[in-house]
C-alpha cells in the first residue's frame, strides 16, 4: 500500500473537519474550560501520559513477541510512537501508519497485520 497525496488530503480534511465541529458545538464551554484550568495540575497529568504511554509500549513489545516479530528497539521505538501522531484521528489512522511502517521496513506479512489487529481490539 504506497500512500499518495489524496490519502494525505483526505486525513488532513478529516482532522479540519473534527476540529471544526469540535470548536464550533460548544465554543463557550471549550474557552471557559482553557481559562480555568489549572496549571498546577499540568506536571501530574503529564507523568501520568508519559507512564501510561510507556505501558502501552510494554504491551506493544509483549505482543510482538508473542507473534515472533522481531524489531531492534530502537526501530521499534520510534514506529510505535509514530504511530501517536494521528492516533487521534478519527479513524485512528495511526493504526495504519505503524502497520505500514512494519511492512516496508520489515517485511511485516499482512497474516501478521490481521493477528496484530487484535490490538485496536483491546482499546474497545
Amino acid at each position: 500500500m504506497k500512500f499518495d497525496n489524496r490519502f494525505f488530503l483526505v486525513m488532513i480534511g478529516a482532522i479540519i473537519l473534527y476540529a471544526t465541529f469540535l470548536v464550533i458545538s460548544d465554543y463557550s464551554k471549550i474557552s471557559d474550560k482553557i481559562i480555568n484550568f489549572k496549571i498546577e495540575y499540568l506536571p501530574i497529568i503529564l507523568i501520568f501520559i508519559g507512564t501510561s504511554w510507556f505501558a502501552l509500549f510494554l504491551r506493544w513489545i509483549l505482543l510482538l513477541r508473542f507473534l515472533g516479530i522481531h524489531i531492534p528497539f530502537r526501530e521499534n521505538m520510534k514506529i510505535y510512537f509514530s504511530g501517536f501522531a494521528l492516533a487521534i484521528t478519527p479513524g485512528k489512522f495511526g493504526e495504519l501508519v505503524k502497520s505500514q511502517l512494519m511492512k516496508k521496513d520489515f517485511s511485516f506479512l499482512y497474516f501478521h497485520f490481521l493477528q496484530f489487529f487484535q490490538q485496536f481490539l483491546f482499546y474497545v
